[in-house]
């Protein structure tokens, strides 16, 4: 989501910046700014719940007189044209405060037992209570990482990021088995799911339930093949209901922690070849080219959910046809890899003895969260700018709580025909899931 560049925006990021650089050198007379410069860092659509910014600015140590320069980004909650209380104010406030609670709780730990790098650097967190919060991060473009497109993924690139998908899952159970307690005990927040909690069921089921009616009607209109397999679906059990099952743990052999938006916008590669820090048991000390970001959905659940939405929402149909096995093979060999690495500890039987066909099984059975992922987030995902007036930084609070909420099916309805990409893509996979069946 694009925050426009105004005099506030960028008065509110200098004022983060000086924080950290005082909390850094000790007081203001201690280093003097020399160069400061600021401009957005993401596309419309590749953030749904803040603000991205590059900052690149130098500074002049008092004492010593050496530069330092750092190349940063600022993730922030929007600054909204917005005034008062607001339940969408305070979900983006939990959002930030869970995200910051996993980086600081949860993944220097999990990238300690494993060894690499799986996140940015978190240099700084500012907060002004519900009111605003935000990071100061690794800049991960300037440091050769890109993100995959989608219209060009490639195997190899895949094969990257389900082998990471595998040592988040897996070091995390590690983490588990050593702490000796469950991972929700000790991380609370951390890891709780939010987005289909009771707490945001007010806001989440109308935008679920709107977004499946938007492209019902899309599909009346080009596709009527598709119209019975998907009021079929939603008849049997609602969207919403779906989604809030298939988010919580027990649903298949064992639980960990889960990323929870884990699509290419949030997934950082770097070109370069490179070995599995995991190759037979054996630790290499290699430098992972890829990096998550963006934790502010992480729960506890079956990895299947990661998977299913990862392949649903990043690869197309033709992909999944040609290489879906050799996807969940790539994991699974990661994923043991890592639990091998560490025979000491006493994991439960469930993860011990989950095989490749129990993988293959329980990501069969997890087909509906494709189908709800597919027709409820990936219009969210694929939407251009094109396709709204005005960005949602920009709307009034009550317009945009409309467009995503009561009117939600027209807005969806009336995209879907013009937006080539997200219409190709919603209706492969119902077909694929639902109508093929």
């Amino acid at each position: 989501m694009a925050q426009t560049l105004t005099a506030k925006v960028v008065e509110k990021c200098f004022g983060v910046i000086t924080e950290f650089l005082d909390s850094k050198y000790g007081e203001s007379s201690a280093y003097k700014i020399q160069a400061f410069a600021i401009e957005q860092a993401c596309d419309v659509g590749d953030n749904f719940l803040g603000a991205i910014l590059a900052v690149d600015f130098s500074v002049v140590v008092t004492e010593t007189k050496e530069t330092e320069n750092f190349d940063l980004i600022l993730k922030s909650q929007l600054l909204t044209n917005s005034s008062g209380e607001s339940p969408e104010k305070y979900f983006w406030n939990m959002m930030f405060t869970k995200e910051k609670m996993v980086y600081t709780e949860l993944v220097g730990k999990l990238e300690k037992l494993g060894r690499l790098t799986l996140a940015p650097k978190l240099y700084h967190f500012y907060s002004e209570g519900e009111d605003y919060a935000c990071f100061l991060l690794d800049n991960l473009i300037s440091h050769g990482y890109y993100i995959p497109d989608y219209k060009t993924l490639t195997l190899d690139e895949c094969t990257v990021i389900m082998e990471n998908l595998a040592r988040l899952h897996s070091l995390s159970l590690v983490l588990e088995a050593e702490d000796g307690v469950p991972i929700p005990e000790k991380y609370g927040m951390a890891t709780a799911e939010l987005m289909f909690s009771p707490s945001m069921e007010h806001v989440m089921r109308p935008f679920v339930q709107n977004t499946y009616k938007g492209v019902l009607i899309a599909c009346e209109n080009l596709r009527p093949d598709l119209v019975h397999p998907l009021k079929r679906f939603d008849d049997e059990k609602t969207f919403w209901r779906r989604a809030c099952e298939y988010a919580k743990p027990g649903k298949t052999s064992f639980s960990c922690l889960c990323h929870g938006d884990a699509r290419l916008k949030n997934m950082f590669l770097r070109r370069p070849k490179y070995e599995s820090p995991f190759p037979d048991g054996i630790l290499k000390l290699a430098e992972n080219p890829f990096r998550f970001i963006d934790f502010q959905l992480t729960r506890y659940a079956s990895p299947i959910s990661d998977l299913v939405y990862f392949i649903y929402v990043s690869t197309s149909r033709k992909f999944r046809n040609q290489f879906l096995d050799k996807l969940l093979e790539i994991y699974y060999r990661e994923f043991t890899s890592v639990i091998n690495y560490f025979p000491g500890l006493k994991h439960p039987p469930a993860v011990v003895n989950w095989s490749l066909e129990k993988l293959k099984g329980e990501f069969e059975s997890f087909n509906g969260l494709a189908v709800i992922v597919s027709t409820v987030f990936v219009p969210t995902i694929f939407m251009q700018p094109s396709d709204m007036p005005i960005s949602l930084a920009d709307m009034p609070r009550e317009e945009r709580e409309k467009m995503l909420l009561s009117n939600r099916a027209d807005v969806i309805s009336n995209i879907l025909p013009r937006n080539n990409d997200m219409r190709e893509h919603v209706f492969d996979v119902i077909e694929e899931i639902l109508a093929s069946k």
